[in-house]
């Protein structure tokens, strides 16, 4: 009694394909001739080979079945197949998605599509930036859905679930794994004036131009100014939308090494361009004050062993006097010698 409760249960689980009720009548036959545990064996080990039946994953792809009460009805219907695809505004023509690739556009478009459709009521994609963590997706009364990823954000590397329900009440899923979507691009921007060698005063129009991969990117500028090198940036304005500004340079001091720089932001990412030369701008010109110094003579005195200074007229007089006394002392010696010998 036990038995034959267990394999009506099991019957009634498998009561949507034939084959099983085949193989369980089979099993129910020899049951009822042969009371021996073998049979309990058989009947375990069929079931278990039966359901354990996997679906085999398309080549390229990582591919994981969920299945319902009814899914074994699949197996004999045969599984329904997805192909993933994806375009953007830079390319209309679809390409294939596999797991690990790389893919770079604007509004990069993944497209899901499941065959045959006949027996699929509703479909769904779904994209999964596992790192945020953030989730996308969309359906569809049919066998084919698609979705902008652009609506993530940002750039992310991506998990892609695809689900289809059957008209028999199963579903299938499909998941590719590992796929960057690049949808955000750094914008671009260039001075054009001044750009190196002007030379300003009053009002002038700086300028430049700017742009993006993206189409549809709203990009905003801020003006900023430096005198010259070590000099810090001086913000002009902020959260410009157009292509230039009028700056009036009368209050600022004059400079011969002057810089501009346009830093553009696009919301995500932000760049930036200087002047590719110094130019001259500035109607304040620096005062110079001119300061006195008064020198101060101080006369030192030093005392101890020093040589008197003889002038050198008096050093004459003592020569000349000692020269006329030789000579008359000369004389004296002569006549006196003269007189005693």
């Amino acid at each position: 009694r036990r038995l034959s409760s267990m394999i009506r249960t099991i019957y009634v689980f498998n009561k949507d394909t034939t084959t099983h009720k085949r193989i369980v009548r089979e099993v129910v036959s020899l049951a009822m001739h042969h009371k021996h545990t073998i049979v309990i064996v058989c009947i375990v080990v069929l079931l278990s080979g039966l359901l354990a039946l996997p679906f085999q994953a398309a080549p390229g792809t990582a591919r994981v079945i969920s299945h319902q009460s009814h899914w074994p009805s699949v197996l004999s219907a045969g599984a329904p197949n997805v192909t993933l695809t994806y375009t953007s505004l830079w390319n209309s023509t679809e390409s294939p998605v596999h797991p690990g690739d790389s893919i770079a556009g604007d509004h990069i478009v993944l497209h899901s599509r499941w065959s045959p459709t006949t027996s699929i009521v509703r479909s769904r994609i779904e994209v999964n930036a596992t790192v945020v963590p953030k989730v996308i997706f969309n359906e569809s009364a049919g066998a084919e859905v698609s979705i902008d990823t652009r609506a993530l954000g940002n750039n992310f590397t991506c998990t892609i679930n695809m689900t289809a329900w059957l008209d028999n009440g199963s579903y299938v899923h499909e998941v590719v794994e590992n796929v960057f979507l690049g949808n955000f691009f750094a914008p671009h921007v260039r001075v054009l004036i001044p750009n190196g060698g002007e030379v300003w005063t009053g009002v002038h129009n700086i300028t430049w131009e700017a742009w993006d991969s993206n189409a549809d990117e709203t990009l905003t500028f801020d003006v900023l100014v430096s005198a010259g090198p070590g000099q810090p940036y001086t913000l002009l304005a902020s959260g410009l939308t157009n292509n230039s500004y009028a700056w009036d340079c009368s209050d600022f001091a004059y400079s011969e090494t002057y810089i501009v720089e346009i830093r553009v932001f696009d919301g995500i990412y932000t760049s930036s361009d200087q002047s590719d030369g110094y130019f001259t701008a500035g109607g304040l010109i620096p005062t110079t004050t001119a300061t006195s110094t008064t020198a101060t003579t101080t006369a030192n005195t030093t005392t101890g062993n020093t040589t008197p200074t003889v002038p050198v007229n008096m050093v004459g007089t003592f020569l000349a006097a000692l020269i006329v006394s030789s000579a008359i002392l000369s004389v004296i010696v002569y006549y006196s010698a003269k007189k005693w010998f």
